[in-house]
């Protein structure tokens, strides 16, 4: 079950892949979601993550 950050970012996510097939930046998830740094869009991912919404591949940016 997704909180609804969760599901806000998820949103943000697919709405940027269904636009223009390239992942959203930490900056630009930051900035949609109104958070103040980054690391709240890191927790957000991880989460995504490990619940299995979402893979990323490691450093590599916008690897979602």
């Amino acid at each position: 079950m997704l909180t609804p950050r969760e599901h806000e970012c998820l949103g943000l996510i697919a709405a940027r892949l269904d636009r223009t097939g390239v992942a959203p930046s930490f900056a630009e998830l930051m900035a949609g979601l109104g958070l103040a740094n980054t690391s709240g869009v890191h927790r957000l991912l991880t989460g995504l993550e490990s619940k299995g919404f979402i893979r990323r591949l490691k450093n590599r940016p916008r690897a979602i």
